[in-house]
């Protein structure tokens, strides 16, 4: 294979591989569902694919076993993990969003720094605030979401209205977030 497109399709595969663990990542924070279940599913996902790791050893350019068993189960399992948390996104019932209430229990907020480049050799420092509660749900679940300022000012023990769509594979997905106060 000439080298030059060796190259380009490594680096596009490292570029899907790391774009498909971002976006379920992001996607991981709208669903609601335990933390191992996405897990799971991308490992299983990267077992069942196990008798091709073979084919690893273009990209890897060793034909040790042990380098493209590790290249075939990292790849495949945050693929798998996109894919999985994606279909069940993008696959959601809009027809029918069900209401559903969840008790807020602790809030925190935490300082982030950004550094902008305004010219050569000078950099501006921003601070940015993101707000997270953690909020307790009917079935026995506790989830920390990004929320906004507003939505972060509510106190302890008020309750969230969220609505829910059920996502392909059964997982509901956060549609709208409403803070209600305590009655």
């Amino acid at each position: 294979m000439n080298k030059k497109l060796s190259y380009i399709l490594r680096l596009a595969i490292c570029l899907c591989v790391l774009l498909s663990a971002g976006w379920g990542y992001v996607l991981f924070g709208h669903t609601l569902m335990p933390g191992w279940i996405p897990l799971c599913i991308a490992g299983l996902f990267a077992i069942a694919t196990l008798g091709i790791y073979r084919r690893w050893a273009w990209f890897t350019g060793s034909s040790r076993k042990a380098a493209n068993i590790v290249c075939h189960l990292l790849c495949t399992a945050s693929l798998g993990y996109g894919l999985f948390l994606s279909s069940n996104y993008y696959g959601r019932d809009k027809d029918t969003p069900q209401e559903t209430a969840a008790v807020l229990l602790d809030k925190h907020s935490e300082n982030q720094e950004r550094r902008n480049r305004i010219g050569r050799h000078r950099y501006q420092t921003t601070h940015v605030q993101k707000y997270y509660i953690e909020a307790a749900f009917e079935n026995g679940l506790i989830k920390t979401l990004d929320v906004s300022r507003a939505q972060y000012k509510a106190a302890h023990g008020d309750t969230l209205r969220l609505i829910l769509e059920k996502g392909m594979w059964g997982f509901p997905i956060i549609e709208v977030m409403l803070i209600k106060n305590k009655v």
